[in-house]
């Protein structure tokens, strides 16, 4: 008994230096292989929760992947079809990101954003009413309060997020850009209808929502049929304009590929079953 305790000490403390934190058979986790996996605002809101919930995840899906090998599902044809589709799936988002790593997809600049909204500016018009707020949810009462009143006599928002709020980081951004009215938050229908009501600078009664004390405080709006905030929308056309910038790099590749294979013979492309789906159809050919 006592060289059983101590050999399982020893492998504790070894797990414990190597960061392991959970083992199947002879696969390992460790802290690292679970955080690279865990979204960083998951694991900024409770990291020790997050790891244990994935940590819990992941024994039930080696578990299964075990029994399925008990079973030979790795043995079927199925399953090794399925793999080598996988497998050129894999290869080909390979190849596609080695291109776009090597290729001059450097990001676009504030002066290209600028020539193409002006080039295109009838086509942004909001098609509904878009709202700047701000967004406050608290742990206690008191401080939702606290936190209104800090507001009502002119504390700066970042100061009061910093002193009252249970997400500062996610609240700061997201109160710095116009959301569709539709959308605004939308997580919580009350606060959203508050947004519908209340004007410029006002701020909503207090409500207790899910265990936490929320209110918001509308602080800019567009309405419907308007231009929306310029510096918004040069945002969005820079993320655009790169993503279309992306495409046809990845198109021109894959188009130079195709000739390539083409003039070297290594495509055949018989047209044999178009003439027999036709037949089938019973359409009339012609002459």
């Amino acid at each position: 008994m006592i060289l059983i305790l101590a050999a399982c000490s020893r492998q504790s403390r070894y797990n414990a230096n190597n960061g392991v934190i959970a083992q199947v058979g002879s696969k390992v986790l460790t802290v690292n292989g679970a955080k690279s996996d865990i979204p960083v605002e998951v694991l900024k809101k409770d990291s020790l929760k997050a790891l244990l919930k994935y940590r819990d995840g992941w024994v039930r899906e080696q578990l299964l992947v075990q029994e399925a090998k008990r079973n030979g599902f790795d043995q079927r044809p199925a399953f090794q079809k399925k793999l080598n589709e996988m497998k050129d799936q894999l290869l080909a988002q390979m190849m596609r990101t080695y291109v776009l790593s090597h290729s001059d997809t450097s990001a676009i600049t504030d002066q290209e954003a600028q020539n193409y909204y002006e080039a295109h500016q009838d086509q942004f018009i909001l098609n509904e009413r878009y709202v700047k707020f701000r967004h406050l949810i608290a742990a206690s009462l008191d401080s939702a309060q606290k936190a209104r009143q800090d507001l009502l006599h002119g504390v700066s928002w970042k100061t009061v997020v910093q002193r009252y709020s249970l997400h500062p980081d996610d609240q700061l951004r997201s109160s710095e850009r116009f959301w569709p009215i539709s959308l605004a938050a939308h997580d919580y229908p009350i606060m959203n209808r508050y947004l519908h009501i209340i004007g410029n600078m006002e701020i909503s009664p207090i409500r207790f929502i899910d265990g936490r004390y929320h209110f918001v405080q509308l602080t800019d709006q567009r309405p419907k049929g308007s231009h929306p905030d310029i510096k918004w929308v040069l945002a969005r056309i820079k993320e655009w304009l790169k993503l279309e910038k992306r495409r046809k790099t990845l198109s021109t590749f894959e188009q130079n590929l195709y000739l390539r294979a083409e003039s070297n013979n290594e495509i055949n492309l018989p047209t044999g079953f178009l003439k027999a789906s036709t037949d089938s159809t019973g359409s009339v050919k012609s002459k």
